[in-house]
């Protein structure tokens, strides 16, 4: 049997797999949002500091000046004092030329913040120690895709585990700022490479039929690592004991390599069949399935090779969709050279910048909000699960564009709410109305509407394009992501010029990116393209997203397959409910045909 078919045998929720599953996604969303958003709690801002002044002064009034905190409010000034301190003749101010003094939340908090300095003029220096750590992701992601491509992925995760756990042990002990920047790159560098293998393996423990139902359930523990990264932050203030606390589990990663198992989809690829046999044996065991054949999987034939989900990769001979026709020659060159072809190409790149931007730039946000620092991050992780029980629901029945607008349009709303809602209310009476709470919570909508956007772009980007360009088109969304995770904690530093300006341009882009992908083909119920001819062929929209219409559904699969779409007997073509002709299965066009019906309620 095909792999595909012995991982159905296997059971969609075998005991194995899930045991294997919950491992693999903790071992990679846990590490991978605790040393990426570690930089919210090292790098966090008192909200009060002032120049360090002489023993000799007695007050704060003969040393800074007091200043407009807009809002009605006033405070001392966080980054200059009197050049003559007490002489009320001349008030004339000079930068901070002393060190500072922090009136902290919390005595033993430490940050590196505060122990280098870096407020006022260097501030900049704390997202530029961001921006490196982006950089090293963007680069791992192109060496660690290589190299799993090569030697495997359990040994790439469990080694980028180690050096994760290394560079962060070793940031944590550094005196000096910039050798804690370059240790910061080596950080996401290795941290890319955990984040790819973990997710490869993770899916390839499902049947394709199930993959995408667990893909979605992966938020969960993405959530609930924002969430554990509070409680660390929580539990160790100080900043260099806080890394060493998040990067000690990586070297757990020594018991990784008794337990998870390689990915039996690269096992195959690369003629180690009998390895990915005694895994299905052991998961056999595990599962008590008992009437597994002496032989599991089918000898691969020619050059054939096996399909991500273990479905042979041939289409139907002679069809126009087949890879044998031309296919696997594309180049980069043939995504600019149909119209739809160019305009999916530009709008993905765009998109993915967009929502990185939005993304990215509300979650590294949570500092700057009213109230406690660690409960308002926790909950910024919360509201990822119930984002990702929405998609479950939604995706099967709207499509992607739609709900994709929606999520947008809501998130653009409630940041730009957020923006021009003030602090403060005046009564008329002489007292205010602290609005800090409905601050939080067009902050939190916002959080809950892109956590949306971005599960849903995951899944969305790879039923573009072609399958010989898929790989390469994720890299540049995956490039243009990671530009706007640099890009977004710079434009909080437009907040000088107005203080709603940061989450306005948060709010717009959000709101662009919205409109942007209405330009996409809605992909839900088609197989994936295998050419570009199949890309071209996509219908526009169907009028209703629960069920593409028949005429359109009719017409792009006899462009591909020609008479042959035209399946009527049930179990024609169909083993364990999974049809056998093709790597992507057909869609249902309205026949009565239940074995294909049954296979697509399964698969979405």
């Amino acid at each position: 049997m095909e792999l595909d078919e012995a991982l159905m045998k296997l059971g969609k929720f075998g005991k194995w797999q899930m045991q294997m599953w919950i491992i693999i996604c903790i071992s990679f969303n846990w590490t991978y949002a605790w040393h990426f958003f570690a930089i919210v709690f090292i790098g966090e801002i008192p909200n009060e500091f002032y120049c360090k002044f002489n023993d000799t002064v007695q007050s704060l009034n003969d040393t800074i000046p007091r200043v407009d905190l807009g809002d009605g409010l006033s405070g001392w000034a966080q980054c200059e004092k009197f050049i003559y301190p007490g002489d009320y003749t001349d008030r004339n101010t000079t930068q901070c030329d002393n060190g500072y003094s922090y009136n902290k939340p919390r005595e033993e908090l430490e940050t590196m913040v505060t122990e280098w300095d870096l407020v006022c003029d260097r501030e900049i220096m704390i997202t530029n120690v961001h921006t490196v750590f982006v950089v090293g992701l963007m680069l791992g992601g192109i060496v660690f895709t290589a190299l799993s491509d090569k030697l495997g992925r359990k040994p790439i995760h469990v080694f980028c585990h180690f050096l994760t756990g290394a560079a962060g042990i070793s940031s944590a002990v550094v005196p000096d700022y910039y050798i804690f920047m370059g240790l910061s790159f080596v950080r996401g560098f290795a941290l890319q490479g955990i984040m790819l293998t973990g997710v490869v393996v993770a899916a390839e423990l499902f049947p394709s039929v199930m993959r995408l139902k667990m893909a979605t359930c992966v938020q969960f523990f993405w959530g609930t690592g924002l969430m554990g990264l509070a409680l660390w932050a929580y539990f160790l203030p100080n900043w260099r004991t806080m890394l060493i606390g998040i990067s000690i589990p990586s070297f757990f990663a020594l018991v990784l390599i008794c337990i998870i198992p390689e990915s039996m989809v690269w096992l195959i690829s690369t003629d180690k069949p009998e390895k990915a046999e005694r895994i299905l044996r052991r998961a056999s065991l595990t599962n008590n399935i008992d009437d597994m054949p002496a032989q599991i999987l089918t000898p691969r034939r020619g050059s054939g090779t096996g399909s991500t989900g273990g479905v042979s990769n041939g289409s139907l001979p002679g069809k126009k969709g087949s890879i044998a026709s031309g296919g696997s020659s594309l180049k980069f060159t043939d995504l600019f050279k149909t119209n739809k072809m160019r305009t999916i190409t530009i709008v993905t790149i765009l998109y993915w910048f967009f929502t990185n931007v939005t993304y990215f730039g509300v979650s590294l946000g949570t500092g700057a909000l009213e109230g406690d620092s660690y409960v308002n991050f926790a909950i910024n992780g919360a509201v990822e699960i119930p984002a990702a029980i929405i998609c479950l629901f939604v995706l099967p029945r709207f499509g992607r564009t739609r709900p994709l607008l929606v999520f947008h349009s809501i998130c653009g709303a409630a940041l730009i709410a957020q923006a021009f809602t003030p602090k403060f209310v005046d009564n008329g009476d002489g007292t205010r109305t602290d609005l800090g709470p409905l601050l939080l919570t067009f902050y939190f909508i916002a959080k809950f509407a892109i956590s949306g956007c971005y599960l849903i772009t995951l899944f969305f980007t790879p039923e573009l394009f072609p399958t010989a360009l898929r790989n390469l088109c994720l890299g540049l969304a995956s490039t243009s992501g990671i530009i706007g995770a640099t890009v977004a904690p710079y434009i909080s530093y437009l907040e000088p010029i107005a203080v709603w300006l940061p989450y306005t341009v948060f709010g717009a882009l959000s709101i662009c990116g919205g409109i942007l992908v209405q330009l996409l083909p809605e992909s839900i119920n088609l197989p994936l393209p295998e050419t570009i001819e199949d890309v071209e062929a996509f219908p526009r929209r169907p009028s209703r997203p629960s069920k593409v219409l028949k005429d359109d559904v009719s017409t792009f699969l006899h462009d591909k397959y020609g008479a042959d779409s035209n399946l009527k007997n049930p179990n024609e073509n169909v083993t364990n409910g999974v049809p056998k002709s093709d790597s992507q299965p057909y869609m249902s066009t309205g026949q009565s045909n239940p074995a294909y019906d049954s296979y697509y309620d399964d698969k979405l």
